[in-house]
């Protein structure tokens, strides 16, 4: 039996391709979902309407050192009907990071090295939230575990 050359390099191709999108499927939560962490809410002790965070080698606000992703982190914790302000700044020098959150912000955003992103929103339904990175780079797995618990 004699193969096909093309043929099999299309066969991998679409092999690597599937396998890549059903990677990226995996790390994003579907539309509107919520994060599923009753562990969060309990660690809510105080409720601001700003948050600032930090994006770098150590992931949101030294993701990796708080035990992410296997704990959630960062935990935000508004009010319901509090108009929430998220400052995220950027300080990896090499990689842009991205920053979303589930129900609110599901688009995400993406902060280039060095960079500074500020946004808004009204935090109008409550329940636990995910925040994550949208944008694939080094540390991604340790972004993926965040919370905004918002609370009626």
């Amino acid at each position: 039996m004699k193969v096909d050359r093309t043929g099999l390099l299309l066969i991998l191709c679409t092999l690597v391709l599937a396998g890549a999108m059903l990677y990226l499927i995996s790390l994003h939560p579907p539309t509107g979902t919520h994060a599923t962490t009753s562990i969060a809410a309990s660690n809510c002790t105080s409720y601001g309407s700003t948050f600032t965070i930090i994006a770098s080698e150590s992931g949101y606000n030294d993701s990796i050192g708080h035990g992410a992703p296997e704990k959630p982190w960062p935990i935000l914790c508004a009010q319901a009907g509090d108009q929430i302000k998220i400052t995220v700044v950027n300080d990896d020098t090499v990689e842009p990071h991205g920053f979303a959150i589930s129900n609110y912000l599901e688009a995400g955003i993406t902060v280039l090295p060095g960079h500074t992103q500020t946004f808004s929103f009204v935090a109008s339904e409550s329940g636990d939230f995910k925040v994550y990175c949208n944008v694939i780079c080094a540390i991604h797995p340790f972004m993926q575990s965040g919370v905004l618990v918002v609370s009626s």
